[in-house]
């Protein structure tokens, strides 16, 4: 037997032990467990939301955020409303299904989001309620406010690569605790903007880098500012944003961060613009912004258009 042969056989033999994905997938999850755990012991001490950073099914540090925000609010069985999922295998609110016992109902454009929750474990460890549509300001309360989930939800995460501050300004949060919503950090700091209303947006149909997208922090800022939300902080990625019910910034261990300069939150280093023909660039901050630096977007607290240049300084 050659070596390529001998190394595959033994892949055999470690995959008839561990049966991948499931296996692997519980690991993941013990694991996060574990590391949840060992966090909590300093949540007292937590200066701020970076410090609480955890990516166990979410992408940028969100599991450990809302796990301290949960801790801190006392949301021991949070009912979850996230938009844009995917399949549901890179999520927000996932982790607060599997340890916390939390229902949600997940909403995605997917076709095939249904199909593939159900090839999960998740599909019958807790209560997951897919909803397979696309998703725009005009249905967003008829699709995301379910009877399963008995109740108002007291998290609401939200990212769609678009038309998230139009499709959130239309969405009611009665009762709801704790908003994540991901904003655009090219768009600058300057002016609270959101890219013009389109029900049917495309990121990459829109402009061809696909950084033209969503809003600024500022504007997500200003209309939860305006329904009774602190902001409370970023992922150190400078892609989502938190916020919590006014009544409740008072129960964290650090004081909110100040909205009048945003500029530190708008900081981002994701490389993710793309050529004419679909190509990674890696383009730099600033390079990413001239690129979409002509295009319009919303002033929304002015309502005024104008182009992406006014956020930011050259």
């Amino acid at each position: 037997m050659n070596a390529w042969a001998g190394m595959r056989h033994r892949l055999h033999q470690i995959a008839g032990v561990l049966r991948l994905p499931d296996d692997v997938y519980r690991l993941r999850l013990t694991a996060g467990a574990g590391a949840l755990h060992a966090a909590r012991q300093r949540y007292d001490v937590v200066t701020s939301i970076n410090d609480a950073e955890l990516s166990v099914f979410s992408q940028w540090g969100e599991d450990g955020i809302l796990d301290f925000l949960c801790e801190s609010l006392g949301l021991t069985r949070p009912r979850c409303l996230e938009i844009g999922v995917g399949d549901y295998r890179e999520a927000n609110t996932r982790l607060l299904v599997e340890l916390r016992g939390s229902r949600a109902v997940v909403v995605d454009a997917y076709s095939h989001l249904r199909q593939r929750l159900l090839e999960q474990e998740i599909a019958w460890r807790g209560t997951v309620v897919p909803v397979q549509a696309l998703v725009t300001r005009d249905n967003v309360a008829e699709l995301c406010l379910r009877e399963e989930l008995g109740g108002p939800p007291d998290i609401v995460s939200l990212d769609i690569d678009g038309m998230d501050y139009w499709v959130l300004e239309a969405l009611p949060l009665t009762g709801c605790s704790v908003v994540v919503a991901e904003y655009n950090g090219l768009l600058g700091h300057l002016r609270a903007v959101s890219v013009p209303y389109l029900a049917n947006f495309d990121r990459y149909v829109a402009h061809y880098s696909g950084v033209y997208y969503g809003a600024s922090l500022g504007a997500f800022v200003h209309l939860l500012g305006q329904r009774g939300f602190t902001f409370v902080g970023a992922t150190s990625s400078r892609v989502n944003a938190f916020f919590v019910r006014n009544e409740f910034a008072a129960r964290l261990p650090f004081s909110p961060p100040q909205t009048d300069n945003l500029h530190l939150f708008t900081e981002r280093n994701v490389r993710d613009a793309r050529d004419r023909r679909g190509a990674l660039t890696f383009q730099d901050l600033a390079s990413q912004r001239r690129a979409i630096s002509k295009l319009p977007v919303i002033d929304v607290s002015e309502r005024v258009t104008v182009p992406v240049s006014a956020g930011f300084t050259d």
